[in-house]
């Protein structure tokens, strides 16, 4: 049986960071890979989805999805 996956839910600020460090040129790719990540699931995609369309492993969605929400509590 598999867990629930960790709910993220940004607020407006959040989100534009985020997506600003998407977004930059000059941004490190470890950063836009786990900015990807958190958008992603706050967008209510799965583990599963994220890490098929971004071709991690399942365990490092769920790795950031779950720092994330330890960090930054909703």
């Amino acid at each position: 049986m598999s867990r629930l996956a960790t709910p993220i839910t940004l607020i407006k600020d959040e989100r534009e960071i985020l997506e600003k460090w998407v977004r930059l040129h000059t941004t490190e790719q470890r950063i836009v890979l786990r900015s990807t990540i958190i958008l992603m699931a706050a967008d209510g995609l799965t583990t599963k989805e994220i890490s098929k369309k971004l071709e991690v492993r399942p365990t490092t969605v769920s790795q950031w999805r779950n720092r994330f929400a330890q960090d930054f509590p909703s």
